[in-house]
């Protein structure tokens, strides 16, 4: 039998993903300013009229392309660091999986052998452990389900980012 007290609470488990959530939320609010940074550096590029001195232009010029690749880099950062964070979410979210597998199991087992019960109070205490298996799976079914939605959308948001910074 296995030691329950390895194991984390329901509400660890929601905390957990709430902040994996939150983490990639705000990852992505700081790459997309990162974003909005580096289109600004290039409108100002753009708009540039550099009717001064050659040499004054070729230094305004040099500047700001340089303002615009240290904001790159810093977007590639924060990329990476995103992407780690991501990476962090889908393997919570497997582990989430192979726990709501296991419950499953857990539940067909409780099932089963409660089917070959008589004793009154055997039943309803097996009654009582199937209905704490499908709260446990309904928990991680929703644990997976918003692990998998935060980590779409913040993979969406990261590639459409990823194309603003890239294009040139």
């Amino acid at each position: 039998m296995p030691r329950t007290t390895d194991l984390p609470s329901s509400q660890e488990i929601n905390e957990k993903s709430d902040r994996k959530a939150e983490q990639m939320d705000s990852q992505s609010d700081a790459l997309e300013k990162t974003v909005e940074e580096v289109e600004t550096i290039r409108d100002v590029l753009a708009k540039l009229e550099f009717n001064g001195t050659s040499d004054g232009a070729e230094k305004i010029e040099q500047s700001v392309e340089g303002a615009e690749d240290a904001t790159e880099q810093i977007f590639d950062q924060q990329d990476r660091e995103l992407d780690e964070t991501q990476e962090s979410n889908k393997e919570f979210k497997e582990e989430m999986e192979g726990k709501e597998t296991s419950s499953e199991s857990d539940l067909g087992k409780l099932s089963d052998a409660g089917g070959r019960l008589e004793n009154e109070s055997a039943v309803k205490e097996f009654l009582s452990a199937k209905n704490e298996a499908l709260r446990q799976i309904d928990i991680l079914k929703s644990v997976v389900d918003r692990s998998r939605q935060a980590g779409e959308k913040s993979d969406l948001a990261q590639r459409g980012f990823q194309d603003r910074v890239r294009r040139s």
